[in-house]
């Protein structure tokens, strides 16, 4: 098998799995309703990312003990035995669990993505192979909203799921039959040595805190308060896992997830925050964009969505265009600093266009330059996590990026929907006045706590 071959069976792969992650955006409802679960809605994107948050931290070691072919026939068989159990689910419990199986196989599909890059490709052509798999990824989670609702309106939810069938069984073939095991271990090693070099311990507690973390910030605002024991509980019990996890990795493990090395490298620790801080304010755009649109200038969900490919379509453009940049200019540090600058302007643009203050045409361009400099600044970061990191310890510093994309992933619309929310509780009540004030606030109390626990809201 080829290496283009290899390469682009992992990006359709990817491309698919950002897809369905942001595909479910706008079918919870429907699916919610129709198993009359709708207060559980949430938990149908939830359990899906909690899933690749517990993988994630295992599929690069995993990868470079039993070779890399084994790890990513694993992976993908979990996602398509995943989205066969989406697609056939009979019960809400169901669906749940296959989400799950679907997650667990979809995090380290994007993990091995990155590694895989750095496996094949001659470091003069990195930044160019990193810009092709950043366009993928950002504009599969970007148009997920929009085919999600052309596939339901035309053929019904479960299509949404039933799309990666095909596709995954193809791949499934390719890596099977076609693909070499490189990286693969020394036909005499024992099982048993192969096991123990695996730091099980660091991957719970890096598991047990991110899913703790996760989980109270989905909660915390939304259907909690985030003076609720259990919200507090939850986040203190990530701190003390993170604390746990960071002490185990210096002293106690002796083959840690995260290497010292890559732990003390200033592009990996700079670069994996600077995907965080983006993949946050990204994530968060993407989820309130359309909302602003149906709810502020009343859109329909067909042209609100058509106006959001004004952020889309610029995405793989900043992807490109920072790809070929730091290939022939072999710097990234200005770029990365240049991007993020933009971005943070772009971004409070988009503020005062939310409230009304700026004009809907300078919006739009607002929002497009979001996506190219959200574009740029993430491919610039997967670029300068591999610039001089040596070969062996790619897998340790690719899982501490991918962490920081997929928890900044997920704390963009958890964060924004709880601020959002809480401004609109204090706005409404502190607007109400008149003689019968008190009992339309102590109404208004009601309804919400009622929507925070029976309808999701």
């Amino acid at each position: 098998m080829n290496q283009t071959q290899s390469i682009t069976s992992v990006y359709i792969g990817v491309c698919l799995t950002c897809i369905d992650a942001s595909i479910v955006s706008i079918i919870m409802s429907q699916i919610g309703s129709e198993f009359e679960s709708a207060n559980l809605a949430t938990w149908i994107h939830s359990a899906y990312t909690l899933a690749t948050l517990v993988t994630m931290p295992l599929a690069g070691k995993l990868s470079d003990i039993f070779g890399r072919k084994v790890i990513l026939v694993a992976i993908n068989a979990l996602f398509l035995i995943g989205s066969i159990g989406c697609g056939a689910a009979q019960t809400f419990n169901q669906l749940i669990l296959a989400r799950i199986v679907a997650g667990l196989g979809g995090g380290g599909l994007t993990l091995m993505a990155n590694i895989i890059i750095h496996d094949l490709v001659p470091a003069n052509k990195r930044s160019q192979y990193q810009s092709y798999a950043g366009a993928i990824q950002t504009l599969g989670v970007a148009l997920g909203s929009s085919i999600g609702g052309v596939i339901t309106d035309t053929f019904g939810w479960r299509y949404c799921f039933k799309i990666n069938i095909i596709p995954f069984v193809w791949m499934l073939y390719i890596f099977i039959f076609q693909m070499n095991n490189y990286n693969a271990p020394s036909a005499t090693a024992k099982l048993g040595e192969k096991l123990r070099s695996i730091d099980f311990l660091g991957a719970a507690l890096l598991a047990l805190a991110n899913v703790t973390l996760a989980t109270g910030l989905l909660l915390g605002g939304n259907t909690h308060d985030w003076s609720d024991i259990l919200i507090i509980s939850l986040i203190t019990t990530s701190i003390t896992a993170f604390v746990l996890f960071g002490f185990h990795q210096v002293r106690w493990a002796k083959n840690p997830i995260i290497s010292p090395t890559t732990a003390a490298n200033r592009n990996v620790c700079g670069a994996s925050l600077c995907m965080l801080l983006i993949c946050v304010a990204s994530s968060a755009t993407i989820c309130l964009v359309p909302q602003f649109f149906m709810g502020i200038l009343k859109f329909t969900t067909s042209k609100a969505g058509l106006w959001a490919m004004a952020e889309a379509f610029p995405i793989p453009v900043g992807c490109s265009a920072a790809g070929q940049y730091i290939r022939y200019s072999g710097h990234f540090r200005n770029y990365l600093t240049v991007s993020a600058g933009f971005y943070a302007i772009a971004l409070y643009c988009i503020s005062r266009w939310m409230v009304l203050l700026v004009p809907f045409s300078v919006g739009v361009i607002c929002i497009a330059l979001e996506g190219f400099f959200a574009g740029s600044a993430i491919v610039g970061s997967v670029i300068a996590v591999g610039a001089d990191i040596p070969q062996e310890e790619i897998s340790s510093a690719m899982v501490v990026l991918t962490m920081c994309r997929f928890m900044g992933n997920l704390m963009g619309p958890a964060v924004s929907s709880a601020v959002v929310q809480g401004n609109l509780k204090t706005l409404l009540l502190g607007r109400i006045d008149g003689p019968e004030a008190q009992e339309v606030k102590q109404l208004r109390n009601f309804l919400l706590l009622f929507l925070a626990r029976h309808i999701g809201y």
